[in-house]
């Protein structure tokens, strides 16, 4: 979610529920804790009907810290499964979401 955030910066949560592949009320209680940790912020976008949420300065320190073992963790499960079925289930979640937003 942080990465996300860090990539779109301030972001309907409609959009971001969107975004991720969640359901709005998942997102929320989801956005719960790091808004709580001070790692994003919500608030009333322009239009009050919206709601808005962007990562801030601590959260984008977490993310950094967080990035290396997120390398980590993607390159031991590219060696424990090989690169053909590292492409076989890449493929399988794109199809996955492409039929999850048709639905939509």
């Amino acid at each position: 979610m942080l990465a996300a955030l860090a990539q779109t910066g301030p972001i309907p949560l409609t959009k971001l529920s969107s975004i991720l592949g969640v359901e709005r009320s998942a997102l929320a209680r989801n956005l719960k804790p790091l808004v709580r940790s001070g790692f994003v912020s919500t608030y009333t976008g322009d239009d009050k009907r919206v709601r808005m949420a962007n990562i801030s300065r601590s959260g984008n320190a977490k993310l950094k810290k967080a990035l290396p073992y997120w390398g980590k963790a993607q390159a031991r499960l590219a060696q424990e499964l090989g690169s053909d079925d590292v492409s076989q289930l890449v493929a399988m979640l794109r199809s996955v979401n492409k039929r999850i937003d048709l639905r939509d």
